[in-house]
């Protein structure tokens, strides 16, 4: 059921992704669909399968719901994040002081973790070098940066999605 599923949803990207309904377009889509969902049916929909499975439908709802609350935050803590980073690069001394900062974390679940990770990652300024046994290491291009993250609204919102807070 997972490979059908995944199949036809790889296929509805691939249609609407390529903007093309021509017979050869189609077949290519279908073809790689089909690939797709045999690769990666597991992983895909396994998640939300075993959720079905397991009565926890509802909580995967509300982690979706959450999680596209979260995507608008995250955008617009980018774009402030680039409007600071021209600044800096725009400012005739360049104010800027990189620093490594360490910190421990409260998240536990391994996707709470890298989603964490990846959103101090995609904030300009600041890029996660190394996580261990819930110690992020951080590089920050300067102290606002810096003070941003350790204040812990990113990590709060990210434990959200993934209910750990």
């Amino acid at each position: 059921m997972s490979f059908v599923l995944t199949a036809i949803i790889m296929f509805v990207f691939w249609v609407i992704l390529s903007g093309k309904i021509t017979v050869l377009f189609l077949s290519l889509g279908f073809v790689a669909s089909l690939l797709v969902a045999f690769i990666f049916h597991k992983s895909f929909m396994g998640i939300f399968f075993d959720r079905i499975a397991s009565q926890e439908l509802s909580s995967g709802i509300k982690q979706v719901f959450r999680c596209l609350v979260y995507l608008p935050w995250l955008i617009y803590q980018i774009i402030g994040a680039n409007i600071h980073l021209v600044y800096i690069i725009l400012h005739p001394r360049m104010p800027i002081s990189p620093a490594l900062i360490r910190f421990k974390s409260r998240v536990k679940k391994p996707a709470t973790i890298v989603t964490f990770a990846n959103s101090i990652t995609l904030t300009p300024g600041t890029i996660t070098v190394d996580w261990d046994d819930g110690e992020y290491c951080v590089h920050a291009l300067d102290k606002f940066s810096a003070e941003g993250l350790l204040k812990g609204e990113m990590e709060n919102k990210v434990a959200r999605v993934f209910g750990e807070d």
